[in-house]
């Protein structure tokens, strides 16, 4: 992941599915190779020249918006696969995950339990 910042620091993922600093950025390295995929999260990141001349096998764009048609086979015309935003699982991240399930068992554990307002008559 290539950040907003002037020198585009670079991320990747650990296995944790959290973003970690590398330590590098692209202003100041580049790839000898091409990258397997390059994913675009938005039509704006084309405006960088680096993102253009990237050397990548496989070049997805997720659009913050819709396209139309007409733009979805231009971009397709230049290889750029385009991935409509309704056709995308969006889970959370394990780290966030567990944030969720930790905040929901403590809201569940702070309610009160069907059973306890429970009215038995003989």
């Amino acid at each position: 992941l290539a950040a907003r910042d002037e020198q585009k620091t670079l991320f990747r993922m650990d296995r944790s599915g959290c973003l970690r600093n590398t330590g590098h950025s692209l202003s100041s390295n580049f790839f000898a190779e091409p990258i397997d995929l390059m994913f675009v999260f938005e039509i704006n990141a084309f405006m960088h020249p680096i993102a253009r001349v990237m050397p990548a096998k496989r070049v997805l764009l997720y659009p913050t918006y819709d396209l139309s048609d007409d733009q979805i086979s231009n971009f397709e015309d230049l290889g750029v696969s385009v991935l409509p935003d309704d056709a995308i699982l969006k889970p959370p991240n394990p780290a966030f995950r567990k944030i969720l399930e930790e905040a929901v068992a403590m809201r569940q554990a702070r309610l009160q339990r069907p059973k306890d307002r429970l009215l038995l008559l003989p």
